[in-house]
């Protein structure tokens, strides 16, 4: 927590009045090697329920978007001889802390990372190797989308749902409280995490899950199901993808 918090977004945190009067600089102000330093401290951290989750749906062929470390996939991989998995990650540092666990777990034949921006899919990805995937996963993905308001959260899953059509879509995320008045609590975790997405130029995200359901509605995407972690404010929310342009919902 100290790499990442204090590490990683220590500059943005030093120069927050000039990002104030530029905010668009603030995503190149974050130290991409301490952010990966991070994660390569508790590399085996994995988001909390979506292993078990994705056992118990039974999917074996997962797109892991902003992979990270690789800690989900190469969880799922040693578990199951019959996984195979993708990730896709931005940042050069963590890619190869991903590549590096999945090598040390021995599990490279059946788990690869690819670099690239979820934003801009059909750039680094083949048609042939959208079919193969069965499921796509989200952890800690989706609040970056956040810094104009939702209308870039909405054109990110318009993407997802063009590439990936009638797929399931796993969002592991949180529920933002800082700035907003239907927050529920005031978790200390959740609060310092809303400040760095501040400071970093990522924006608070929706802080619950009327709004969230709105935003996939706005992407003819389907809210299925929700799972929520009451002590603080993390969920899963398993989405679909739709196939067509379905009538928008609320």
């Amino acid at each position: 927590l100290l790499d990442l918090y204090a590490g990683a977004y220590r500059n943005n945190a030093i120069c927050l009045e000039k990002l104030i009067r530029n905010p668009t600089t603030a995503r190149a102000t974050v130290d991409r090697v301490r952010h990966a330093r991070a994660f390569e401290n508790g590399r085996r951290l994995v988001p909390s329920g979506m292993p078990e989750l994705i056992r118990k749906l039974q999917f074996n062929h997962v797109f892991d978007i902003g992979c990270g470390s690789g800690a989900l996939l190469v969880e799922l991989a040693i578990r199951n001889p019959d996984f195979f998995g993708w990730g896709l990650e931005m940042n050069p540092a963590m890619c190869k802390l991903a590549r590096d666990s999945i090598r040390a777990a021995s599990v490279e034949k059946r788990v690869k990372v690819i670099r690239g921006d979820s934003r801009n899919l059909r750039a680094v990805l083949s048609a042939n190797f959208c079919s193969r995937i069965k499921v796509v996963t989200a952890c800690q993905v989706a609040n970056e989308m956040f810094r104009v308001g939702p209308s870039c959260a909405v054109n990110w899953l318009r993407g997802l749902r063009r590439t990936f059509p009638g797929r399931p879509l796993l969002v592991s995320d949180y529920y933002g409280v800082l700035g907003n008045k239907a927050g529920g609590g005031f978790h200390r975790e959740t609060l310092l995490h809303d400040y760095v997405q501040l400071v970093s130029g990522q924006g608070v995200p929706p802080p619950s899950v009327a709004e969230w359901r709105y935003i996939y509605a706005e992407a003819n995407c389907r809210l299925a199901h929700v799972i929520e972690d009451r002590a603080t404010t993390r969920f899963i929310h398993v989405v679909v993808l739709e196939t067509d342009a379905a009538p928008k919902i609320g």
